[in-house]
């Protein structure tokens, strides 16, 4: 009620500046506020007030017309564009008198009246401001005076010939170049009126169409000013880009930002969302992506933007290694088998081990996510505290949702991606351990090529977990200071308080994140934890439900039900051999076209690995008389020159690695076993130690093998590494006094 009363008011106030227009705003004011005044005490209710000040305005309004028309004749019929619009008021205030009693004796006559000479008296029509000609016409007017005063000082020779004529001319030109942005101005103001109008009445004719007439395309009508964003004729366009993307992605390099770094160009992901319907142009869709840098002029371009960079096309992409294709198509197949089962039979993990966090100074690189903490420095990362993070999991209440069914069984299909590591022995042990303890139907797990590790699925919950460490400094120091001052341990114990201490700090900040809408568990384990004693292999059971690979692991039930149970899984209808068959590369015969087995080595770039099922379904196998069994590591390159080593030429087994070969031989063919001893290996390079092994490099008939083998089987391993118990001599250490007499050269420059 008050806002009406509010525009009535100040409608009341243009009307009186309407009708008076000589006398000023001040003087209209008070008379309107006399009558306003008056108008209250005579009429209480507010209809009856707000009937006369409408009445009121009318009457105004019909004042403003009469003025007018008694203006001269040519301010009322020559050029609008010139009309001042306040003409003169010879109204006196006895016929405004009596022009209100006019109205109060007969309103309806009145409202007749006003309307009438409001339409037929009002050849007014509205002026525009128009800045930009009116400055240009400013520049020219100066230009046109000082043309006049300086042909007035050249007439009156006045000042310097030459000196005059020079300015005139330049004053000229000027003059005639701001006359010709005038007149441009002019014309492009009257071509967008134009324009405007035709915009207008386009619109409007869309609005009245039915739907489905025959209209341009029936397109949305948009009546805001500048051109619309993509997003509001592609609602979808930000995740179709963010689910393309993330095919073939990987993860960022430091682990430091959600974002996805896809593979793929900028001209390929347009073309995958032109595939999709949506009609845009790359430039488009490069600002819809992360900028190079978000502080630049082109970086605070991109707006609406994906958690999606495009890489550098160098030194940006992940490593290439020849065995890249092999290991995705094992992850794909995997997966798709996976995807067929469903969520209720299959449970998926995704293990990583991740770099240090380093403390006493700033950390960097650090449905639920379960956090490990060990100290580097008195704990390593081994197939036993694989085995005890896994267990772990099974005891959590978080993860029952994904490793268990309905019925609080574990499901059956169990599936795990790890970085490294699943055909070495201990890895194998563990794995038959927990398939024989949660009775699985099979336990599948897999890794990508050296390299590739940004692939892993679970490396890209580690952008928030280094997020929520951004600024955070580990105490080091805690219960004391545990360093001398050559920075080395004097307190074992205290040090052991102090990483435990820092270990604390970190699994109370990652528990309190939630990814995804998922709880985060993090917790410190002391390096005394209890680990599982490493169990024994049954290589006679290893023989019937074991298949080993260089990058895959497959443990699958037997069909003999006084070893295995029934199966719980669809696991026997898609995998009729229980086991995954071996990826093989097809090419296209040149001349036919038929479907032949291609080289790994020859023929790598004109071949490509199949899909699962496709792979099923094709019954072209590979007849090579020198394996028994074909082994699944048939087309991996790199291991083309070891393959025969890692068979046992009794069953024709294949193992991946040459110790597993060894104890399946001593097990089952202790008979067979070739009479001569077989004698140590000796490295070209030992790479780690851990424990009583040692990680070497050993040659194999002119290839070279990574091996984890135990000392005592590595004849030159004591050449390579110093033992554990040795310190670091520090009494031979020069003592440097002063850094530049140091570094000075011992060396002098003679002319």
């Amino acid at each position: 009620m008050s806002s009406n009363r509010t525009d009535l008011y100040q409608s009341f106030y243009n009307a009186h500046l309407r009708a008076y227009p000589n006398s000023s705003k001040q003087d209209n004011q008070k008379k309107m506020n006399l009558e306003w005044s008056a108008a209250k005490k005579d009429y209480k209710l507010s209809k009856d007030f707000d009937s006369f000040i409408k009445n009121r305005i009318k009457s105004l309004d019909l004042i403003a017309t009469q003025n007018r028309s008694r203006s001269s004749v040519l301010s009322y019929f020559g050029k609008t564009s010139k009309i001042s619009g306040k003409p003169e008021s010879h109204v006196d205030d006895k016929s405004v008198d009596r022009n209100c009693e006019i109205l109060k004796k007969d309103t309806l006559c009145t409202n007749k009246t006003v309307g009438e000479n409001a339409t037929e008296k009002n050849p007014l029509k509205r002026q525009y401001s128009t800045p930009a000609q009116d400055d240009t016409k400013k520049k020219i007017q100066a230009y046109e005076s000082k043309i006049s005063s300086l042909t007035m000082m050249k007439d009156t020779n006045l000042g310097d010939e030459k000196e005059i004529h020079r300015e005139l001319k330049k004053a000229r030109t000027e003059v005639q170049k701001n006359q010709t942005i005038l007149d441009r101005k002019i014309k492009m103001a009257k071509y967008q009126k134009k324009f405007r109008e035709n915009e207008k009445t386009k619109k409007l004719s869309k609005t009245n169409n039915p739907i489905g007439s025959n209209s341009e395309d029936n397109q949305k009508v948009n009546f805001k000013v500048g051109r619309p964003r993509k997003e509001e004729e592609f609602p979808e366009l930000l995740q179709t880009i963010c689910d393309i993307a993330i095919c073939n992605s990987a993860a960022d390099e430091p682990r430091q930002t959600e974002e996805i770094r896809t593979c793929s160009t900028l001209q390929d992901l347009t073309n995958r969302l032109q595939e999709k319907g949506i009609q845009i142009k790359k430039s488009t869709v490069y600002l819809r992506l992360l900028p190079k840098r978000s502080t630049s002029l082109e970086g605070q371009r991109h707006i609406n933007t994906v958690p999606v960079r495009l890489c550098k096309p160098q030194n940006e992409l992940h490593s290439q290694h020849p065995d890249g294709k092999f290991c995705t198509t094992t992850i794909k197949m995997v997966d798709a088998l996976a995807s067929e089962l469903g969520q209720k039979q299959v449970a998926y993990i995704s293990q990583d081990d991740k770099a240090r966090v380093k403390i006493g100074m700033t950390a960097a690189y650090s449905g639920p996510t379960y956090i490990a903490i060990r100290s580097g420095k008195h704990s390593s990362s081994t197939a036993a505290t694989h085995a005890n993070d896994i267990e772990s999991l099974f005891q959590l209440d978080h993860f029952d949702e994904i490793l268990r069914m309905n019925n609080s069984e574990t499901k059956p299909v169990l599936i795990i991606s790890v970085d490294g590591g699943p055909r070495y022995h201990k890895t194998i042990a563990y794995a038959i351990q927990h398939f024989k303890k949660y009775a699985l139907d099979a336990l599948f797990i897999m890794t990508n090529a050296p390299g590739r590790s940004a692939f892993n699925r679970v490396e890209r919950r580690m952008a928030p977990l280094s997020l929520a460490l951004s600024g955070v400094i580990l105490p080091y120091d805690f219960y004391g200071n545990h360093l001398d001052s050559k920075k080395e341990c004097v307190d074992k114990e205290l040090e052991l308080k102090n990483f435990a201490t820092a270990g604390e700090t970190l699994s109370e900040i990652w528990s309190e994140m939630e990814i995804d809408k998922f709880p985060v568990l993090a917790k410190y384990i002391t390096p005394d934890e209890s680990l599982p004693s490493l169990p024994v292999i049954d290589y006679s059971w290893h023989q019937k439900h074991v298949r080993e690979s260089q990058y895959f692991l497959q443990i699958v039930k037997c069909d003999d039900r006084s070893c295995c149970t029934d199966f719980r899984s669809d696991v026997r209808l898609f995998l009729h051999d229980r086991f995954f068959p071996p990826p093989l590369l097809y090419k296209r015969h040149e001349n036919d076209g038929r479907l032949l087995i291609a080289d790994p080595l020859k023929d790598a770039k004109n071949a490509s690995f199949f899909t699962l099922f496709k792979r099923l379904s094709i019954k072209l196998n590979c007849n090579d008389p020198t394996f028994k069994n074909l082994p699944y590591d048939y087309h991996c390159s790199t291991v083309q020159d070891i393959l025969q080593d890692r068979i046992c030429p009794f069953c024709g087994l294949y193992f991946a690695s040459l110790k597993n070969v060894k104890e399946h031989r001593k097990v089952i063919h202790p008979a067979q076993r070739i009479a001569k001893k077989i004698l140590k290996k000796i490295a070209t390079r030992i790479i780690k130690r851990r424990n009583d092994e040692v990680l070497c490099v050993v040659d194999n008939n002119d290839a070279q093998d990574i091996e984890w083998l135990a000392i005592e089987e590595v004849i030159n391993a004591d050449s390579f590494l110093p033992s554990q118990e040795s310190e670091v001599n520090t009494e031979d250490l020069p003592i440097i006094e002063s850094i530049k007499d140091w570094l000075k050269c011992d060396w002098e420059e003679v002319n």
